[in-house]
C-alpha cells in the first residue's frame, strides 16, 4: 500500500550503466524500511534502461519510468509527482550512499518535525571519499542544528544540492518546490525555495552521502565536468534569473541568497 511508505526515492538515471549497479544497491540495503524506489530513465543511449529492468524485477519497492530526453529537472519533478512516501529524496544515479543514510535523516525528520532534514556529503573519487572544501558548504554541516526560519542562519544558502536531504512530501507539494523545467542547475531553485518556506529545518553532521566525482576518462561527462562549456554557463546564469524573479516576487534579501550561491 503507497501509506506503507516512509520515504520514497527519486533516482535520476541518464547514461551512467558504469555506477547505477552501486547506486541501486545502495538503495535496496538501506536499514530504514519502508522505501519506495522510483528511478526515471531520461532516455539513456547505454544499458541503464536493462539494469532497471533487472533491479525491477527482483525488487518489488522499485518503479521505474522511460521517458524522452526532457532533463533532469523534468524527470525530478515527475518523480515526485508519483511518490507516494511521507518524506522524499532525490538522488543521481552515479552516486551512492552509505547504508544507514536515510534512517539517519529520517528518525532525525520524524524526530524534529522537520520539513527539510540535511545532512553531511562527502566527495567519492576512485573509491575514495574526501571531504568537500570548496566555497563555504563545510560552514553548514559543521554542527547539528535546528532552525525554525532560514533568517537564523543564512550559511545554510550555501547547501544547495538536492541528494543529501529528505522532504516532507506534503511540504514540498503544497510549496510547489520543484524544479524548473529543462533546467540543468535546477537543483538550487528547488531547494532555495524549500528552505525559505519551510518552517523547521534540521542539519545533521553525519555522512549520509557519496557524490561521485568521475574521472577524465568517463565515457559520459557529468554536468560538473561541463561547467566550463558555453550552454552549461549560460544555464547557470539563468538559474540566477530565475532564483532572482522569485525572491523578488518573496520580497527576500535577494544579495543575501545571492552572495550564498555561486
Amino acid at each position: 500500500m503507497c501509506d506503507e511508505y516512509k520515504l520514497s526515492v527519486v533516482v535520476l538515471v541518464y547514461n551512467t550503466e558504469d555506477y547505477l549497479r552501486e547506486c541501486l544497491d545502495s538503495l535496496v540495503n538501506q536499514t530504514l524500511d519502508s522505501i519506495e524506489i522510483i528511478a526515471i530513465d531520461d532516455e539513456s543511449t547505454d544499458n541503464s534502461r536493462e539494469i532497471l529492468k533487472e533491479y525491477e524485477e527482483k525488487f518489488k519497492n522499485i518503479k521505474t519510468v522511460f521517458q524522452e530526453n526532457t532533463g533532469g529537472a523534468t524527470a525530478g519533478n515527475r518523480g515526485l509527482r508519483m511518490a507516494s512516501g511521507k518524506y522524499v529524496a532525490i538522488i543521481d544515479s552515479d552516486d551512492i550512499l552509505p547504508l544507514d543514510a536515510y534512517e539517519t535523516l529520517y528518525n532525525e525528520a520524524e524526530k524534529e518535525n522537520a520539513d527539510v532534514t540535511i545532512g553531511k556529503p562527502l566527495i567519492l573519487i576512485d573509491g575514495v571519499t574526501k571531504e568537500i572544501l570548496y566555497k563555504f558548504e563545510q560552514r553548514v554541516w559543521q554542527n547539528k542544528k535546528v532552525i525554525n526560519n532560514i533568517s537564523e542562519f543564512y550559511d545554510l544558502f550555501y547547501d544547495s544540492f538536492y541528494w543529501n536531504k529528505i522532504f516532507n512530501r506534503k511540504f514540498l507539494v503544497e510549496n510547489e518546490c520543484f524544479m524548473p523545467d529543462g533546467m540543468l542547475y535546477a537543483d538550487r531553485p528547488m531547494v532555495h525555495r524549500a528552505y525559505i518556506y519551510a518552517r523547521k529545518i534540521s542539519i545533521l553532521d553525519d555522512v549520509v552521502y557519496y557524490w561521485r566525482k568521475r574521472g577524465k576518462e568517463a565515457q559520459h561527462k557529468s554536468i560538473t565536468q561541463l561547467q566550463n562549456s558555453l550552454s552549461n554557463y549560460a544555464d547557470r546564469l539563468e538559474s540566477i534569473k530565475y532564483q532572482i524573479f522569485f525572491l523578488t516576487i518573496l520580497n527576500f534579501q535577494i544579495d543575501t541568497v545571492l552572495s550564498r550561491s555561486f
